[in-house]
C-alpha cells in the first residue's frame, strides 16, 4: 500500500494499492479525482491510511460532515500539476502547483509514504 500525506490539497493521508505500472503522479492525480468527486467523506475512506480511517471512525457524523466540507473548501484547486517527483526513504515527495479558488498560483508538497510493505 502507498499512503499519501498531503500538505496541500486534501489535508489527510490516503492509502491505495498502487499498480506496478502506475507512477506516483498518476496515483496522486487519481486520488484527487476521487477526492474532488466525493460527496460524503466515506467516498474516499478506502484511499486513507489505517490511522486516518480510525480517526474517521471516531468522529461523529455531524463533525465529519462539517470537517469534510471545510477540507473540500480549503483544498479547492484547479489546473493541478505535479512538477517534480523526489524519491525518499519513506516513499516519494511530489512538488505540486495549482490555481486556488481566487485563481492565484499556489504550490505545495504531497508526501507519499509506504504502508503495509508496498
Amino acid at each position: 500500500m502507498v499512503a499519501v500525506t498531503l500538505a496541500f490539497a486534501s489535508l489527510g493521508a490516503a492509502t491505495w494499492a498502487q499498480n506496478a505500472n502506475q507512477t506516483s503522479t498518476e496515483f496522486y492525480l487519481a486520488y484527487r479525482v476521487a477526492f474532488d468527486k466525493a460527496k460524503p467523506v466515506a467516498d474516499i475512506r478506502p484511499w486513507h491510511s489505517k490511522a486516518v480511517q480510525a480517526k474517521m471512525d471516531a468522529t461523529s457524523k455531524e463533525d465529519a460532515v462539517m470537517m469534510f466540507d471545510m477540507v473540500k473548501m480549503l483544498a479547492a484547486v484547479t489546473n493541478l500539476k505535479v512538477i517534480k517527483e523526489t524519491k525518499t526513504a519513506a516513499g516519494v515527495t511530489l512538488s505540486v502547483e495549482a490555481l486556488d479558488s481566487d485563481k492565484k498560483k499556489t504550490t505545495g508538497q504531497v508526501f507519499l509514504i509506504r504502508e503495509g510493505g508496498a
